[in-house]
């Protein structure tokens, strides 16, 4: 599954069209545990549809002959199989994952949980912060399902480690989805598209410095 040019042409023949995003490309490149999971996954299905084929006489070794005449082993037939149901199995082992990341996000979307972690408290939070957040927040939502919710999992104080446990993806992935945020936002800023409010500024500095402070104490 790590070259995809290998994995197109095992599925060529499925009636199911195999579509892959540059995102699928990539955790099938880099991810082996999901490598894993779909392998086990196709394999059980090709299983249980295997005996229903026997029966219909599709396995014809005498038949169908394969290079120089000889017949197709049972294996072969076996792994032909497998690429006719990869399509169908990846499309659903995609939704599921997909789904299983917007639950994780929609439970965490309130938008005051972002004002906390800017140190304010919602009630008491000025127009402009509170603008601020509803913009970011805004902005979030738009992300793809799996870098929302490792955004909305950063808001509430977890870190890399334990957001990729949780949601069951590479921590390359949750810091490759923190830093492109970060940058969006940060150019945005230097743009003059997204005003970070006077006193948030403050605050910053204020906590930068106190950082500064304990870690030469140290």
């Amino acid at each position: 599954m790590r070259r995809t040019d290998h994995l197109m042409a095992l599925v060529a023949k499925s009636k199911a069209v195999l579509e892959l995003s540059d995102e699928d490309r990539s955790t099938l490149h880099r991810s082996f545990d999901d490598r894993a999971e779909i392998a086990l996954l196709t394999i059980n299905v090709a299983m249980e549809e295997f005996p229903k084929c026997l029966k219909k006489g599709g396995y014809n070794p005498a038949g169908n002959p394969g290079r120089d005449g000889k017949f197709k082993a049972l294996k072969s037939f076996f792994v032909g199989r497998c690429g006719l149901v990869f399509p169908r199995v990846f499309h659903n082992w995609k939704q599921e994952r997909s789904d299983r990341f917007l639950r994780e996000a929609r439970t965490r979307m309130e938008g005051w949980r972002l004002a906390y972690a800017l140190g304010q408290h919602p009630e008491q939070a000025p127009p402009d912060v509170v603008a601020l957040c509803t913009t970011v927040t805004d902005m979030i939502e738009t992300l793809k399902p799996r870098n929302r919710a490792v955004w909305h999992m950063t808001i509430e104080g977890h870190g890399p480690g334990d957001i990729a446990d949780s949601l069951g993806i590479k921590i390359g992935d949750v810091n490759n989805a923190l830093y492109t945020f970060r940058t969006k936002v940060k150019a945005m800023r230097q743009r003059g598209e997204l005003l970070v409010p006077p006193s948030l500024e403050t605050e910053w500095a204020r906590r930068r410095e106190l950082d500064s402070d304990k870690a030469v104490a140290q």
